[in-house]
């Protein structure tokens, strides 16, 4: 019997269901011993029955659900607890699954004040007030609302990573992730060159000016010391590097890391005063806001 696959998407862009379209041939392989049996982006999905008949909101059996995006409503919530209730293993897929995202960004300020500024700010504009899904007080990573198996993060996960996560589950295994940081893969020379302030990102020169050298060295700011490896597969480095570009972090913390925290002292250590750097908290907590709400709701 083929692995029975339903993934959904909660408060996210799309991206991550972009990215499982783009593998391209080695999907057929998978197919071979897969099914996605519940996927919205590609087929009609229905909730409660064909025609409304059911009362509860409800999924189809899966050996596999993956889930992207981050739980912001309320209807999120019912969808990632019943996939939980049906799936045998639960892949959070992309960054914001993992670890909140970019949506989590407005875990900065109240629901109130979110209202507000997105339905306010003209005079024609006013906050809907038919049924809509409920916001929940703050946006939440998914392994915090229901036990997660394993993690494939990643704003997106590349095509490449999500087809060997799929291939590794099929093959009965969940896919590990690296106990590396970006630096310890980055082909990019590190020496260790102390620098004083941070330039801004509209500056940074093309790759093939870099030199070869550490683009934090040369004082731009990037990532790569507290942002877990494995963005590119196989050993081609990080994919932002590869594409010019300084790592942006979205491959979230090392395990037990604090990717706010480490690098305030990264900063710190290379002479850098981080108080002068523009939205602290949005740059250096971008996609974990989630897991760092003790850090956003500060005074």
């Amino acid at each position: 019997m083929p692995l029975r696959i339903v993934a959904e998407w909660l408060a996210t862009c799309g991206g991550c269901e972009c990215s499982l379209l783009d593998i391209g041939e080695p999907l057929l392989s998978i197919l071979k011993v897969a099914s996605f049996v519940h996927i919205p982006v590609l087929m009609d999905t229905k909730y409660y029955g064909q025609t409304g008949e059911v009362t509860q909101l409800t999924l189809p059996e899966a050996d596999v659900g993956i889930v992207s995006g981050a739980v912001r409503n309320d209807d999120n919530r019912l969808v990632l607890v019943e996939l939980r209730k049906k799936a045998k293993v639960l892949v959070a897929c992309g960054s914001c699954a993992c670890f909140g995202g970019i949506p989590a960004l407005a875990n900065g300020i109240s629901n109130n004040e979110l209202l507000k500024e997105v339905y306010s700010k003209e005079d024609s504009s006013e906050i809907p007030s038919r049924r809509l899904p409920a916001l929940e007080e703050r946006v939440y990573a998914i392994d915090e609302v229901v036990k997660v198996d394993a993690y494939l993060p990643g704003c997106p996960p590349s095509p490449a990573n999500i087809s060997d996560a799929l291939s590794t589950i099929a093959g009965g295994k969940l896919p590990k992730l690296s106990s590396k940081s970006v630096c310890d893969s980055c082909f990019l020379a590190r020496e260790k060159k102390d620098i004083t302030t941070i330039r801004r990102g509209i500056e940074l020169p093309s790759a093939n000016e870099w030199g070869g050298r550490c683009i934090l060295e040369q004082g731009y700011l990037c990532l790569g010391p507290v942002t877990r490896a494995g963005c590119a597969s196989g050993s081609e480095g990080p994919r932002c590097v590869q594409a010019g570009y300084p790592c942006r972090g979205c491959y979230g913390p090392l395990e037990g890391g604090d990717q706010y925290a480490d690098m305030l002292n990264a900063l710190a250590t290379i002479g850098v005063d981080p108080a002068t750097l523009p939205d602290l908290k949005g740059i250096l907590s971008q996609f974990t806001g989630a897991k760092n709400l003790s850090r956003w709701r500060s005074p």
